[in-house]
């Protein structure tokens, strides 16, 4: 049987070549052997390109042992699959498949671990050695008996290799035969690797009304940020506001570690008529409905940056008269990031500024973004403030301290709103309203959580809502102001540590501020941070986009299939990276092309 041939000389051409067990069921990725297993129900058989149609049916037809052609999203190469009649000869079965005369090809089918198909093409990728010549390539080449199918423009020993009617070698035996010469660096053999986009849809009632998330996430219900692998981690998030009731929008057990500053309790309920830190919270962590049975509940409530995000409530409201503020602003900071209180805050969110300068304030962010998350540092994040008159506003404090981010607000059209203050400390800003079409003042139009009964905001707005009913009470219909502004990047940076959790504080301001989009109707826009507008709108998609090049696959981890999956993009199928294809540019030159291959595989061998 040639599966099982040896050829002598194979061992005599300079002792190039390694041998291995025939037929192995493993690939080689990561330095390891990576197991798969053979389906022996199954087959992958490859006629020639010019057999007809009929002539393909008449010789299927004519094997008894053949079952059914099976629809495979995996085969790549023109292979068809068919499921086998119980056949205990499994290979001396393939052996007389390849022996007909209109069949090319034949391999077995292949399966993962998980039982996932990982079938074979005609062509392997070898990366030889620097040094090796063309000679000694070629040289080998005829041992095995394949041929140079392509050799990458500007790339030298870099090869795809492909079998010939002559080859003995089923294509896994050859890749591994190849990995395991000296001259080579790697060898793979060309699996289809099938990138199926299976979007991340919400059904939240009222997500057809925010516009504000819609702006930073990416394509709703298309391509989003959610699509992103591995952003499940439960990211700790502590607001810093006027408190959180509860709500069925925001699971009780995403609500954790609450306490009352000022009065030294756990309860964090909010004042009547307050709902500003219930506000805060919905655009951070309000849960998610993927089930499209219940779009049209309006109990589904509000989609959110982060669904698996974790709130921590501080109650920082109800100062008594004529109280020295300060001791209250740093206790808020400190119980929020400081293991001794057992919250250990990994993102800080504040919507607020302070009524003057505090020493002891500045002091405790400084060490929340310096030794909190175990000294990684806590990103605290600020709104620039709402008080400017529309000339030149100083960033307030204590958004402006180089320790935290500052967010300012920007309307539907990505200009900023009169009202948000701004200079050159600003870093930021994010979507928070549009203008009152009534002609009054700038207001917000941002949904959100409201309190659950007649005690929140929105009884004051059942005529401002045209789509707020009665029974909408609890629901936030018009918040805005930077204080909406700076909850959503709170929830992009709360992202960015899911994906990442051992980013430090200033690596996730650097990500946020180089991911951000730069309007350029804003003007000419430097390195240097716009006065307005800070370094741009805070974007998610780009930000988690940004430290997710390289995983091809979109699995949350960079391993040798993302040099298969960016292999099949760039040659076979040319199915696109989900859910972008700057996934696949791994050396960040903004072009998906060969020598991302190479350098993937650089990184990873």
């Amino acid at each position: 049987m040639k599966h099982f041939k040896i050829i002598l000389s194979q061992c005599l051409l300079f002792c190039l070549v390694a041998f291995l067990p025939i037929e192995a069921q493993y690939y080689y990725s990561g330095g390891g052997q990576i197991p798969i297993q053979i389906d022996s129900n199954k087959v992958t058989i490859k006629f020639y390109d010019s057999i007809p149609e009929e002539t393909k049916q008449s010789v299927v037809m004519a094997q008894s042992c053949l079952l059914e052609q099976l629809e495979d999203d995996y085969l790549i190469d023109s292979f068809m699959a068919f499921s086998l009649y119980d056949y205990n000869g499994y290979f001396d079965y393939l052996d007389s498949l390849e022996s007909i005369p209109e069949i090319e090809r034949v391999e077995p089918y292949y399966l993962t671990e998980d039982s996932i198909p990982i079938l074979m093409g005609l062509t392997f990728f070898v990366l030889f050695n620097e040094g090796v010549t063309e000679n000694i390539i070629d040289s080998i080449n005829a041992i095995y008996n394949v041929e140079i199918s392509d050799c990458p423009e500007g790339r030298t020993n870099v090869y795809y290799l492909k079998v010939t009617d002559s080859t003995e070698y089923h294509i896994l035996d050859l890749a591994n035969i190849y990995y395991e010469m000296i001259q080579t660096v790697y060898a793979h053999p060309d699996f289809s690797v099938a990138i199926i986009p299976d979007g991340y849809t919400v059904y939240d009632y009222y997500n057809q009304y925010q516009w504000h998330t819609k702006k930073v996430i990416g394509f709703f219900n298309d391509s989003s940020v959610w699509d992103f692998a591995g952003l499940d981690t439960a990211i700790k998030v502590a607001v810093i506001d006027d408190g959180l009731g509860s709500h069925p929008d925001i699971e009780s057990t995403r609500v954790q570690g609450k306490w009352n500053i000022i009065y030294d309790s756990d309860d964090v309920t909010p004042y009547q008529y307050d709902a500003h830190g219930m506000a805060c919270a919905g655009i951070i962590a309000a849960s998610h409905t993927t089930d499209s049975t219940l779009q049209n509940d309006k109990t589904t409530g509000i989609v959110s940056m982060n669904p698996n995000a974790i709130i921590i409530p501080l109650k920082l409201s109800g100062f008594p008269c004529n109280v020295y503020r300060g001791s209250y602003y740093a206790k808020a900071i400190n119980y929020a990031y400081s293991v001794w209180h057992y919250r250990e805050a990994d993102v800080i969110s504040c919507s607020w500024h302070a009524d003057k300068e505090y020493d002891e304030l500045s002091l405790e962010i400084e060490r929340a973004k310096i030794h909190g998350r175990n000294g990684l540092g806590c990103p605290v994040i600020f709104s620039s403030g709402n008080t400017n008159s529309g000339a030149a506003g100083a960033v307030m404090y204590p958004a402006r301290l180089e320790a935290c981010l500052a967010v300012g607000a920007i309307d539907t059209n990505d200009y900023r709103f009169n009202y948000s203050h701004y200079d050159t400390t600003l870093d930021l800003v994010a979507p928070s309203g549009a203008v009152d079409p009534k002609g009054n003042t700038p207001c917000g139009d941002v949904w959100s959580l409201d309190q659950v009964s007649i005690l929140g905001v929105n009884p004051t707005y059942i005529n401002d809502c045209p789509s707020l009913e009665e029974n909408d009470q609890w629901m936030y219909c018009k918040f805005g102001g930077t204080s909406a502004a700076c909850p959503v990047v709170s929830g992009t940076a709360s992202l960015i540590l899911s994906k990442d959790p051992n980013l430090t504080a200033d690596e996730v301001y650097d990500i946020l501020r180089n991911s951000a989009v730069k309007d350029l109707d804003w003007g000419t826009l430097a390195d240097t941070p716009h006065v307005e507008y800070g370094y741009g709108r805070v974007d998610a998609f780009r930000a988690i986009l940004s430290i997710s090049h390289g995983d091809v696959d979109n699995d949350d981890q960079i391993d040798m299939s993302d040099i298969t999956a960016l292999i099949d993009y760039l040659y076979i199928s040319h199915t696109r990276p989900f859910p972008s294809v700057l996934l696949g540019d791994c050396n960040c030159d903004s072009t998906v092309d060969i020598s991302d291959i190479t350098y993937l595989i650089n990184f990873l061998i």
